[in-house]
């Protein structure tokens, strides 16, 4: 399989395959839109949910084939139901570690817990589901897009417009900002749902995603083309990755700030903080102070991964704004090792500023010379050592993936060049592709070697 784009298509490595294979599912609740209101998503927005079948008909989104001359391609549910990983959720709570997971928590079967189907589940209150509703459907449709009682007919009528379906409920998937929150709600979680670190330790993957990459390791069952640009709103891949970690940094800002962070014990969520710090063996080089934290050796820091993405795109759009989030970002790790309230007051700080960011962002158009700047920039601080830890040398590995292809769809390097950077990208992807045997000096290499040849 093949990470495809214009001219660069990079080998969906071991560390894709892994990528996919911690895809955790929370069923979505609710965020805060940018103009304060409470963003409703789609398991809560109290419309029945009618159920995957009722999308099935050959002549909705069912043919087995795609439709070449509409505006959409009306297999939609085929590839949902063949190649979308969010089809199998369900079926993977009847799996042996899925069950073993559950009896170690002391909970009741996985497909029967409450905690295990928020998560693989459209779980729905029972009141909300239609006569076509079934569990075993996963991830399904209306997961995503609301629950269709009142837009179902509606979306079909050629007359309906897209905003008028919106009215009607119909989830705005294709605003990249409440994409990126929907996706984060299942990705990430938030204060009512979220991985622990106790259901980590009783066997669950860590979590790990990145919008722009996830998305595209997903088969696509919709077509951004002008038909699509004129009647919603199109996004580059640029825009999508910098809103996703826009969105990342304001989920983990507001999970510090939730109980779920310190609920009155010894120990905080350590879930949040960086896994590795932790585990790992002690001939690790990892024992060295996490570079531009501040922190001491043997220090735990808190997870910062997408925070240290966003200082790269904030700096670009405005340095000022990228240096006070920067002189935040430091300050935060300070007080995470001295004291919570500190923690808290620091987070709230940088959350309150949160629509604004997103919002700077949304609006700024990513050129060629931005692109190649950030990538200067992310490239340069690997290796200077900002990613020795390996959630972040994950991060930047898919970051310099995005930002390359769009640059080349932009800038078209040579075909010489274009394949130096296909086999450079390949190489960085297999160095974090499993976590355990991460290098950090191999890493920093593997970027020197893409710098070389890319930024001249």
């Amino acid at each position: 399989m093949f990470y495809q784009s214009k001219n660069i298509s990079v080998k969906q490595t071991k560390v894709a395959t892994l990528l996919m294979a911690l895809f955790v599912f929370i069923s979505p609740m609710s965020a805060v839109a940018l103009d304060g209101s409470a963003e409703i998503f789609p398991v809560l927005n109290k419309q029945i949910h009618k159920g995957v079948a009722s999308c099935a008909a050959s002549m909705c989104h069912g043919s087995v084939k795609e439709y070449k001359q509409t505006n959409i391609q009306h297999n939609e549910y085929i590839t949902w139901d063949k190649q979308d990983v969010h089809s199998r959720a369900y079926n993977k709570l009847f799996n042996k570690d899925f069950i073993a997971i559950t009896k170690k928590l002391g909970l009741k079967a996985p497909h029967e817990e409450p905690v295990c189907l928020a998560c693989h589940a459209s779980n729905v209150p029972e009141k909300f589901r239609g006569s076509k509703f079934q569990m075993s459907d996963g991830i399904g449709c209306e997961t995503c897009h609301g629950g269709s009682e009142n837009w179902l007919k509606s979306h079909t009528n050629k007359k309906a417009t897209h905003a008028q379906n919106l009215d009607k409920g119909l989830y705005p998937t294709d605003n990249i900002v409440s994409r990126a929150r929907l996706c984060m709600s299942c990705h990430y979680g938030n204060k009512d749902q979220f991985v622990t670190h106790d259901i980590m330790g009783a066997g669950h993957p860590r979590i790990s995603f990145e919008l722009d990459t996830f998305t595209e390791l997903q088969p696509k069952h919709f077509t951004q083309d002008k038909d699509y640009a004129d009647r919603k709103v199109a996004y580059t891949t640029v825009k999508a990755w910098a809103i996703g970690q826009a969105i990342a940094t304001e989920s983990v800002l507001a999970m510090v700030l939730s109980n779920k962070f310190h609920a009155q014990t010894l120990f905080p969520e350590l879930s949040m903080f960086d896994c590795h710090s932790c585990h790992h063996p002690m001939s690790d080089k990892s024992w060295q102070p996490k570079k531009g934290t501040g922190l001491k050796p043997g220090s735990v820091p808190l997870n910062d991964s997408s925070l240290l993405m966003l200082r790269h795109v904030l700096a670009q759009i405005n340095k000022g704004d990228g240096w006070r989030f920067k002189k935040k970002v430091l300050a935060l790790h300070s007080a995470s090792a001295k004291d919570i309230d500190a923690v808290r007051q620091l987070a709230n700080e940088m959350h309150v500023a949160m629509p604004d960011i997103i919002s700077s962002i949304e609006k700024h158009v990513f050129t060629a010379t931005d692109i190649k700047s950030m990538t200067s920039s992310i490239l340069n601080e690997g290796i200077w050592g900002g990613y020795n830890d390996y959630v972040a040398a994950e991060q930047c590995v898919m970051a310099i993936s995005v930002l390359t292809i769009s640059w080349d769809n932009m800038k078209a390097f040579d075909q010489s060049l274009r394949e130096q950077i296909k086999t450079e990208l390949n190489s960085m992807y297999s160095l974090v592709a499993d976590d355990e045997a991460y290098d950090q000096l191999a890493f920093r290499q593997s970027l020197i070697s893409l710098r070389d040849k890319l930024i001249r």
